[in-house]
């Protein structure tokens, strides 16, 4: 017997649930409602998480990764211009440029 592996209709049902619940709520109320609901949940995370989940790793000061630093603030801001260039040029971005 082959073994199945149900991680992505789980995924996709969720999916399917979350859409379906969330058209039913702005069908009857405002989308603020989706907002104003999460607060409950939040809150019983956030107990469940105090109580339940414990520090299982000890602090440590590691040294700061300069190079890491420099690379990745580059290559942020290379980023960054390259796609605020022809913005800036033409007066607009074509969506071509984004993917």
């Amino acid at each position: 017997m082959e073994k199945v592996d149900y991680g992505f209709a789980l995924l996709l049902t969720g999916r399917l649930v979350q859409a379906a619940g969330a058209g039913i709520v702005i069908e009857h109320v405002s989308w603020r409602w989706l907002f104003i609901g999460m607060i409950p949940l939040l809150v019983i995370v956030i107990l469940l998480s105090i109580r339940y989940l414990t520090n299982v790793s000890e602090t440590s000061k590691p040294k700061a990764d300069i190079l890491g630093i420099v690379y990745s603030t580059s290559g942020s801001e290379a980023s960054f211009s390259v796609l605020a260039t022809p913005a800036a040029v033409d007066g607009g971005m074509p969506s071509s440029c984004l993917v």
